[in-house]
């Protein structure tokens, strides 16, 4: 749900 999240390609589960 960070912004690591988003480096990785994950899903941001801050969005989500």
């Amino acid at each position: 749900g960070s912004n690591i999240e988003v480096m990785l390609g994950l899903p941001n589960s801050d969005v989500k």
